[in-house]
């Protein structure tokens, strides 16, 4: 009878120990990281209905802080200059005078191609970029792109990529 109350305390105690080092843990990793270990901002944005993004404000636009101007004569912080460094953009000026932007990632044979009005602007998301600072984008699923027209209405908008 001793002995099999002491396997069950010893049992009981190991669970224990397990469960209180797992809840640290746990504690310790959101402190480091409280969006999780790709540092998105809050809320869960990967499933944003395109749709009913078009025609809203782009200062009200859940990655705003996490987009970089790449259109027109863009100077790109150094943040925006990691975020970018994964495709190649080229433009193509068009007769009817709109402009065609195409970013092509190379690592992954996509091209992604955006047609803005002269005078709309185009801003790359990168919504985690820690995964693009070993000389290659890890994973282009929390990147994307939005077009935002001249009196700042977001016209065109993809987010996360597909194609990862």
């Amino acid at each position: 009878m001793k002995s099999n109350m002491l396997i069950a305390v010893v049992a009981v105690s190991i669970i224990a120990g397990f469960l209180v080092g797992a809840g640290s843990g746990y504690l310790l990793w959101h402190r480091q990281f409280p969006y999780g270990s790709f540092q998105r901002p809050p809320g869960n944005f990967t499933h944003i209905n395109a749709s009913r993004m078009i025609g809203t404000q782009f200062s009200g636009f859940p990655f705003a802080s996490s987009s970089y101007l790449i259109s027109g004569n863009a100077n790109l912080s150094p943040s925006g200059k990691i975020a970018t460094d994964d495709f190649n953009l080229t433009t193509i000026p068009l007769q009817n005078g709109s402009i065609l932007y195409s970013m092509k990632f190379d690592e992954i044979g996509t091209t992604y191609n955006v047609t803005l009005g002269q005078s709309d602007k185009l801003y790359w998301i990168d919504t985690n970029l820690a995964d693009d600072m070993k000389g290659s984008d890890l994973s282009i699923g929390d990147d994307g792109y939005v077009a935002v027209n001249a009196t700042g209405y977001i016209v065109a908008f993809k987010y996360p990529l597909p194609g990862t």
